[in-house]
């Protein structure tokens, strides 16, 4: 009966020990081989949208200028002009499908600055009304 535990417990240790290796042995290819390939998209992919985010920065309001090129940084990396183009069609498609959504998010942005710039003239200047009709009425008071 010992004989059994002791055997049993044996081959317990040799298959808890075998799996620990080969989960270090999976996370170790994963990290080295998985971990290159994967970087390596997120450079092509902003190839090109400093050059569309230039010529919207160029057009915006100087108010507005800071905060579409806050976006841009946000969105895109600085070290673009020394990226590879992808030679594959279908990575290069990905590379304009992501552009044209990065374009789409900028316009929006600019639309939605635009408006919020709208409704603060709008503001002031019924504040400013406000404040003379004040003005009127303490002018009146005797």
């Amino acid at each position: 009966m010992q004989e059994n535990r002791k055997h049993s417990s044996l081959l317990l240790w040799i298959v808890i020990t075998t799996l620990a290796i080969l989960c270090a042995g999976l996370f170790a290819w994963q990290y080295l081989v998985v971990k290159e390939p994967a970087s390596a998209p997120n450079k092509i992919n902003s190839a090109q949208p400093n050059t569309h985010t230039a010529s919207e920065v160029q057009t915006a309001a100087p108010t507005q200028e800071a905060s579409v090129a806050q976006t841009s940084h946000a969105l895109v990396n600085q070290d673009l002009t020394t990226q590879a183009i992808p030679q594959n069609p279908a990575l290069a498609q990905e590379e304009i499908d992501k552009l044209n959504d990065i374009q789409k998010q900028l316009q929006a942005q600019e639309s939605i600055l635009k408006a919020q710039q709208q409704d603060a003239d709008k503001l002031i200047q019924l504040k400013q009304e406000q404040i003379k009709l004040l003005e009127q009425q303490i002018a009146s008071k005797p």
